[in-house]
């Protein structure tokens, strides 16, 4: 990954383990390359939306950052610091997204549109889902987990139950077992836990 600040130092980060919603990760400065890698811990609250990062090397810095899902925007003793790619430190998520994802769905049924994860909280994860074959429906909330290998969808507003499988980038699998449907451009290099 690559961060920069608003002090004008910037390099790159290394993450050296994951475990849930923590890491640890090796931060090297191409400007003050004098002070060596320093070893920083980490870790992911409020569901994921922020992150709390503590370089506890020679620099004593605490990082209050707030979680996109292809940044994290980081503020500590005064300044700004933007680090990249960090979809590098939570591929061990025990789910395939990351809030703020959004992905494109469709069924044999000829219903399709964009599904945006909202929160997630362990295997656990909300949704929300818009049609574009049907815009009158608005905005549904959907709830999911991941659970036996198997990522699950519950819509509540049409009583339907979405049991897929993850394969790459992409989810396949059946709806209440009339329709088939698939869910693209999930987040990639996600293990299943089994």
């Amino acid at each position: 990954m690559k961060w920069e600040s608003s002090s004008g130092y910037y390099g790159t980060m290394t993450v050296d383990s994951v475990s849930g919603d923590v890491f640890v990760q090796k931060q090297t400065n191409e400007v003050a390359q004098n002070i060596g890698v320093q070893t920083m811990y980490g870790g992911f609250i409020e569901n994921g939306s922020r992150a709390v990062i503590l370089n506890v090397g020679s620099l004593k810095e605490v990082w209050d950052c707030m979680v996109y899902s292809d940044r994290l925007e980081c503020k500590y003793n005064g300044f700004s610091m933007l680090i990249k790619e960090k979809k590098q430190i939570v591929k061990t998520s025990q789910v395939p997204f990351n809030i703020g994802d959004v992905m494109n769905w469709s069924t044999s049924a000829n219903q399709s549109g964009k599904l945006t994860v909202t929160s997630i909280d362990g295997t656990s994860f909300t949704l929300d889902q818009n049609n574009e074959k049907n815009i009158s429906a608005g905005t549904t909330k959907l709830t999911g987990e991941v659970k036996n290998g198997k990522i699950y969808f519950y819509d509540r507003q049409w009583n339907e139950t979405w049991e897929g499988t993850l394969s790459g980038s992409t989810i396949t699998g059946m709806v209440d077992t009339y329709y088939t449907f698939t869910v693209e451009g999930v987040s990639t290099s996600w293990a299943s836990p089994k």
